[in-house]
């Protein structure tokens, strides 16, 4: 074989390479002694060993096999066969290294062989992969440019280097979600479930509008979000979100939610940090209740494939535009778990404590949060969720009339299915029907603020 169907050959070889990781990390092994590697027929006996290694996969076998003739003194003669064999050998050592997810040992050897032919595609297209995966966007971009440059690159070529050059991981990411459908409330405003309650041994008789309003109505909202790429290491995230419900007969009660939120998103040891600023803006009827804002600062940490662990400092500020005495600052921290039991079923569970503060002592409160839950596939097309979580809220001043502090139990059970139309999926990135029920109870030493409320849902999704 000549020289230039050796090249041809090396050149030609699958970018499949640094796109598969599979192989454990190799550790270079001793270089084997020059003596076997007499004439470039020695070589290049050992580079076609190497690439057909590449070709299968054995990328560990294929880098010992380079590494061991990569400084022969064969490989430094000034003659025409001899840097053919080398720049070969770079080429192969970049691919195999690739292969096996050490993207920085295989930049140089790509870009050594670039050096020497700048005018073959594939190594530009490698070194490209490469830059990609090691965060190096902007040369990325270069090298895919240098391909589509060239002269000498087929149709088939080009277009798979433009879907690549496309698809770059720093690209600007973002999905647009559409929800609609129906929702019955048994109770629209929260009232207490006792019709009287006694205050210095009187008794009084709540009117229709203390008692729970029971209602069914449309809900409407949609949900954009967007994400970018900085480097291998970091990224950012905006969300912005606006959902409505409008009840037939009760409209004081309609409510709409307008939720802003971003993140910077750190790799930092096992894991990620994660700083998130959020506002959100709460109005009832067509007066504004609520505002909020804050900032979460958070640690991911994943442990093995199946376990994360994620902690949490959270502050906020809420304002409400009725009563400023219930402004309230809270400081939350929060810890919790997932845990992977197999492709199909996940479990969840977390633990809060709340610490809020008000200029009015009957709303400054400590709270204990719990909960747990579980997402289980039951079909490709079906997914089950179910969570429980559990509130013990402590409130600190007295209660004018009631010689005593509040203290509330609240409990919060969720149970849901969504299903995938996968049919419609394929015009859109996902289309589903959320079913489910949201059942809230309030128990209280004070029965005035004594609640429960029970909310069927039944939504229909659809993200662009």
């Amino acid at each position: 074989m000549n020289k230039h169907s050796l090249s041809h050959v090396i050149i030609a070889a699958s970018t499949a390479a640094v796109l598969s990781v599979s192989t454990p990390l190799f550790a270079e092994t001793n270089k084997q002694t020059f003596q076997a590697f007499n004439t470039i027929n020695d070589v290049n006996v050992e580079i076609i060993n190497a690439l057909k290694a590449v070709k299968a996969k054995n990328y560990a076998q294929a880098c010992s096999v380079l590494n061991s003739m990569y400084d022969a003194p064969v490989l430094s003669l000034e003659n025409s066969q001899s840097r053919q064999a080398k720049l070969n050998v770079q080429y192969l050592l970049g691919q195999c290294y690739a292969g096996l997810g050490l993207y920085k040992q295989a930049q140089p050897h790509f870009e050594a062989v670039i050096a020497q032919e700048a005018n073959q595609p594939r190594p530009h297209l490698d070194l490209a992969l490469t830059y990609q995966y090691i965060g190096e966007y902007d040369k990325a971009r270069q090298q895919f440019d240098a391909v589509m440059a060239m002269n000498n690159v087929d149709d088939k070529l080009r277009s798979r280097v433009q879907e690549l050059s496309d698809a770059s991981p720093d690209a600007l990411q973002y999905y647009v979600n559409f929800v609609g459908g129906a929702v019955s409330d048994t109770n629209i405003n929260n009232a207490p479930i006792v019709d009287s309650i006694i205050i210095y041994d009187e008794e009084f008789i709540f009117n229709r509008e203390s008692r729970p309003l029971e209602s069914t109505g449309l809900s409407a909202g949609i949900d954009a979000s967007v994400s970018k790429l900085l480097s291998a290491d970091s990224y950012i995230t905006g969300n912005v979100s606006f959902a409505s419900t409008g009840f037939s007969d009760y409209s004081r009660y309609d409510n709409t939610v307008i939720d802003i939120s971003g993140s910077y998103n750190q790799k930092f040891w096992i894991g990620e940090y994660s700083i998130q600023p959020r506002f959100a803006s709460i109005s009832i009827g067509s007066e504004g209740f609520l505002d909020v804002i804050g900032v979460d600062a958070g640690f991911t940490a994943l442990l093995d494939d199946s376990f994360r662990v994620n902690s949490k400092l959270g502050y906020q500020q809420y304002g409400y535009s009725d009563d400023s005495e219930r402004d309230l600052s809270l400081i939350k921290p929060e810890f919790s778990l997932n845990y992977r039991y197999n492709s199909d079923w996940l479990i969840h569970s977390s633990v809060a404590f709340g610490l809020g503060s008000a200029s009015n002592d009957i709303y400054s409160f400590t709270d204990l949060e719990l909960k747990i839950g579980t997402d289980y596939a039951l079909m490709d097309e079906l997914l089950l969720s179910f969570s429980y979580r559990l509130n013990s809220t402590s409130y600190d001043g007295e209660i004018e009339g009631f010689k005593e502090t509040r203290s509330d139990t609240r409990s919060t059970i969720t149970v849901g299915a969504s299903y995938n139309l996968k049919n419609l999926s394929d015009l859109m990135k996902r289309v589903t029907i959320d079913f489910g029920a949201n059942i809230y109870q309030n128990d209280s030493n004070i029965p005035l603020f004594e609640n429960e409320r029970t909310q069927i849902y039944l939504l229909f999704n659809v993200a662009l």
